[in-house]
């Protein structure tokens, strides 16, 4: 069984080579370990912190010359 901070490595490595992670795609990653019971969550919570930090680095971007206007 894999443990959380090998799927996210696996994500890590499938999204450095350019392929979109996906539990199968992870899960051949991990030589066909863990489970995608296991594998799922994992994920979720990888893209839901990966959308958090696009939302914020957004917001950065647009809100810098918005504070810098009179």
């Amino acid at each position: 069984m894999a443990s959380n901070e090998e799927i996210k490595a696996a994500i890590e490595e499938l999204v450095a080579r350019g392929e979109k992670a996906s539990v199968r795609k992870i899960w051949a990653h991990l030589g066909n370990s863990g489970s995608f019971i296991q594998i799922q969550p994992v994920l979720k919570a990888w893209r839901m912190a990966q959308a958090a930090k696009s939302a914020e680095q957004f917001l950065t971007r647009i809100k810098a010359p918005l504070c810098t206007q009179n």
